[in-house]
């Protein structure tokens, strides 16, 4: 029974990464953001898909001896290791002559993998403080006042995502206490919470504020990632909006989304290596359509095109092979650095 509980959890957070993994696919096939069809779809995919993963990231982290050591070889070694891989791409493959080795200043889709793990190096601090998920959430909007590189080690992210990691590093524990809680009002919102129908109704609730979000609101603040323009107090509790909305879509889906395999499933348990690799398709994809000028005052036709593209290369780069040798070489390159002589 166990084995089967096991498997069921599995697929349940697989199925999660796998809607997750497409949202940053379209994110990087979206670049014709002069349409506003697309644009607006664009940023609704941040407020799902990165909330997703941090949330999943942290319900699966660890505090224990072994984790450094873990997030090291998880996080560490892919994203210096990539970091090249980028850089020599963009050289021989998009004639870039001016792109350099950025260790401190991630491209693209690295600066998650050093947030992560800057994120799991902190977290026997955090979890010390009384109120860590209060405070990350102060720290998530303070952080905006200040004139950090928004582009050094990600580090903006980390304390502005800080808040969904949390979340779901506590989840299990907040879950248990609330359940287990003598409180008769508290029970009926709990099973109230739990009915299907009421999640349905509240993922339409979401999302359409999610839409609304995505339209109204600067992409800046959307992505979370630069600091306070003025006026600072109104941008604040822009980023605040987008912060709840982040968890608010996270639970919903983590309740709505089945525990059983699914198209999605191993897109997800191969989601890494569809981050990892997706963007050098969708780079050349875009080089590709900009100097056709292909889907020109085509928007719809573009929003298909991008949509189509994401589910799949999400299923071709999710196959086991891909994953398996993926994950020998990134063995191989940590292997060679901590015992290079075995």
């Amino acid at each position: 029974m166990e084995i089967k509980s096991s498997k069921v959890r599995l697929n349940n957070y697989d199925n999660l990464k796998g809607i997750a993994i497409i949202t940053i696919i379209i994110i990087h096939m979206a670049f014709l953001t002069e349409y506003t069809s697309v644009s607006t779809i664009k940023n609704m995919m941040f407020f799902i898909g990165l909330p997703i993963f941090f949330f999943i990231s942290g319900y699966f982290s660890k505090i224990g001896p072994d984790e450094p050591i873990k997030a090291f070889k998880r996080l560490l070694i892919p994203y210096l290791l990539f970091c090249i891989i980028h850089f020599l791409f963009r050289i021989f493959i998009l004639g870039d002559s001016s792109s350099k080795i950025l260790f401190f200043n991630p491209e693209v889709i690295l600066w998650f993998l050093i947030s992560l793990f800057i994120m799991k190096l902190i977290l026997p601090i955090v979890d010390k403080l009384k109120y860590p998920l209060i405070i990350s959430i102060i720290l998530s909007l303070l952080i905006g006042f200040t004139d950090i590189n928004s582009s050094w080690m990600g580090i903006t992210r980390v304390f502005t995502y800080l808040p969904l990691f949390l979340l779901g590093f506590y989840y299990k524990d907040y879950k248990f206490k609330l359940e287990n809680k003598n409180n008769n009002i508290l029970k009926r919102i709990l099973k109230i919470w739990n009915n299907k129908k009421v999640l349905i109704c509240s993922l339409i609730i979401v999302l359409v504020m999610i839409g609304i979000s995505s339209y109204l609101l600067p992409k800046g603040i959307i992505q979370m990632k630069y600091p306070y323009s003025s006026p600072k107090l109104v941008e604040m509790i822009e980023r605040l909006i987008v912060i709840l909305l982040g968890i608010g879509i996270t639970l919903v889906l983590h309740k709505l989304v089945p525990n059983k395999e699914t198209f999605l499933t191993k897109i997800g348990r191969n989601s890494m290596t569809v981050y990892l690799l997706h963007i050098y398709i969708t780079e050349i994809i875009k080089k590709f359509v900009k100097h056709y000028d292909l889907f020109k005052g085509q928007p719809y036709l573009f929003l298909i095109f991008v949509l189509i593209t994401a589910f799949t290369l999400a299923f071709i780069l999710s196959r086991d092979p891909i994953t398996k040798y993926l994950n020998k070489f990134t063995d191989g390159i940590y292997n060679l650095i901590t015992n290079p002589y075995k």
